[in-house]
């Protein structure tokens, strides 16, 4: 059985913009309204529902927000999903490395 979600967020010029959300079998497909959802590309709407981040929701239905987790559940939208929560962890760690790894050159630079 299909099952949708549709979410209206405020879009970045303040206009609305419309995100859905369909599982079909073990699928999961979502679709925004703004430029880059409408072009299949990287759409920050989706990612912050998929996050369970609701400060730019608009419609009523933010309860329903906590349904995506076990909508994507044993779909490729969960393993890309997790991939990418550690890809940015990863990259989070980084920064940090690279950030002390600058202060020690400069110290170094200095004594």
């Amino acid at each position: 059985m299909d099952k949708t979600l549709k979410f209206v967020l405020l879009g970045e010029k303040g206009d609305d913009v419309v995100v859905s959300f369909t599982r079909s079998g073990d699928n999961l497909t979502s679709a925004c309204t703004c430029e880059a959802g409408k072009m299949e590309m990287y759409c920050n709407h989706v990612f912050q529902l998929l996050a369970g981040k609701v400060a730019h929701l608009v419609s009523p239905n933010e309860a329903e927000v906590d349904q995506l987790p076990a909508m994507a559940s044993g779909t490729d939208v969960a393993a890309a999903l997790e991939a990418l929560i550690l890809a940015e962890a990863a990259l989070a760690n980084a920064k940090k490395s690279v950030a002390t790894a600058k202060q020690q050159l400069s110290k170094a630079l200095h004594d």
